[in-house]
Parts: structure tokens; sequence; C-alpha cells
């Protein structure tokens, strides 16, 4: 096959997709990894920096940090409560006990760096 006097054969061009593929699923599986363990951490920092007086502990314990790939293209990275009245408070008493806001602000540097190293630039 030719284009423009560049020449490739079938073998060649088998290897390049070959070796395409094999990147492309390396490139995703490290992006996954990378994003779950920033998770982890940012649900690590909103659990021992939470500013409420802890009751049952629930709240505090309900904190989750995930990283999951929702489609082909878009990768996920959450911050969570588990428990229905965590609404109130992140958004309730003009944000007093809010954490997971600063959480992500805090770690969202990290995570482009750490991107960075997979992906560059």
């Amino acid at each position: 096959m030719g284009i423009d006097g560049i020449s490739i054969d079938k073998g060649s061009l088998s290897t390049i997709l070959s070796n395409l593929k094999t990147y492309n699923a390396k490139t995703t599986a490290a992006l996954l990894v990378i994003t779950d363990l920033v998770a982890k951490s940012m649900e690590q920092y909103a659990k021992s920096n939470a500013k409420w007086e802890d009751r049952t502990s629930n709240a505090r314990q309900g904190i989750k940090g995930q990283a999951y790939w929702e489609s082909i293209s878009v990768l996920v990275c959450s911050l969570s409560h588990t428990m229905e009245y965590g609404v109130w408070l992140e958004l309730a008493n003009e944000k007093k006990y809010a954490i997971l806001e600063e959480t992500i602000e805090k770690y969202k540097p990290e995570m482009i760096a750490r991107w960075k190293t997979v992906v560059g630039d």
C-alpha cells in the first residue's frame, strides 16, 4: 500500500495497529489507577477534616471517593456522601460544615499533574 511515495506493508500496519491497541489499553488502565488513588486520598482527607461534630459517625464514614469509566471517553472521579443528610452538611448553614468541594479543589492540581505523567501536556 502506498501513499505519496510512502510504502507500508500489511505486516507493518498490523504491528502498528496492535501497538496502538496495547498503548490505549495501558493508558486507560493507568488513568483509572491514578484516578482511583486520588479518589481514595480525597476520601481520607474529607473524613479526617470534616468540620462537623460526630453524633453517630455515619456521615463521616459514609464519605466515599470513587473512580470509574462512565464511557470510552469519560473518566469519573467522585467524592460524595452516602447518608441522606449529607446534602444538608454540604449546603445548609451557609456551608459551615461543607468538606467535599474544599477537598476536590485541594486535590485537583495533583490529579492533573498525575494524568500528565501518563498522557503528557
